[in-house]
């Protein structure tokens, strides 16, 4: 009997939820399973937040939108960086799929009407910026839910308290050029081409001005 009681013991330390953490008598496979689709569904969050700032500091790189993006861009790969540490801390698999259908959507998110029929508008800005403005909050968020977990030895490792107040500083940095772009908008206050564009179309109408 006592050695039936010791291999039922060992079996059930030995077992795995479906994301690869293990299972002990206090940790329901529910809970494992739970954490698993959570750490999954920012990873792919993350993914596609990263992609969608990359694209808007494209769009925006000679402007003081653009020299603010460019450092928020270095510390969302950071980030990301981190919750795929932070994910194999917690001996999670990764889920592929889940990344793949965030990237396709936000490759779709790029055909939403902007009120043009092709190109960058002052509306796609303003559309991004509010996009980015969620993926922090729900960055932040995520910090701070994962400071929560009761055993949090697999994560003494993470500061996870100044990762939300970086999110937090990242939202700070980017809501001014938010109520900006929205006054462009709104309000007509800026010029509806891209940043660095108008100053290309002024040195091509120079050059044609000179060969007549």
């Amino acid at each position: 009997m006592t050695t039936l009681k010791s291999a039922n013991r060992v079996l059930r330390t030995d077992r795995r939820s479906s994301e690869g953490v293990p299972v002990d008598d206090d940790v329901p496979i529910e809970r494992c399973r739970y954490l698993g689709i959570y750490i999954n569904d920012h990873r792919a969050g993350g993914a596609a937040g990263l992609a969608l700032a990359r694209r808007c500091l494209s769009e925006n790189e000679h402007s003081a939108l653009g020299e603010t993006l460019r450092h928020i861009v270095d510390e969302i790969a950071q980030d990301v960086d981190t919750l795929i540490n932070v994910r194999r801390s917690l001996a999670l698999k990764d889920d592929r799929l889940k990344r793949v259908i965030a990237r396709v959507g936000e490759r779709l998110s790029r055909f939403k009407l902007n009120g043009r029929l092709r190109g960058y508008s002052p509306l796609s800005r303003l559309l991004e910026i509010e996009a980015l403005l969620a993926g922090i909050d729900a960055k932040r968020s995520l910090w701070l839910a994962l400071h929560q977990r009761d055993s949090s030895a697999c994560l003494a490792g993470f500061d996870l308290p100044a990762l939300a107040r970086r999110a937090e500083d990242q939202r700070e940095r980017l809501r001014p050029h938010h109520l900006e772009a929205a006054r462009a908008v709104f309000n007509g206050t800026a010029s509806s081409a891209r940043p660095g564009v108008k100053n290309r179309r002024k040195k091509i109408h120079k050059r044609k001005r000179k060969k007549n």
